[in-house]
């Protein structure tokens, strides 16, 4: 079984939906740098975020 990394789990479901980082972060009102970061596992969503 392998585990996956929040970052990878939101770029494969980012990915699925067919959604750039930029239509992600529309809706949510966050930058597209911070989704980013989520991504490449560099920092993680505070919890108002998610």
């Amino acid at each position: 079984m392998t585990v996956l990394t929040l970052g990878q789990q939101l770029k494969n479901k980012r990915q699925q939906a067919h959604l750039s980082q930029n239509q992600v972060t529309e809706p949510l009102h966050l930058s597209r740098q911070a989704i980013s970061r989520w991504k490449n596992n560099q920092s993680t969503p505070d919890l108002s975020s998610l």
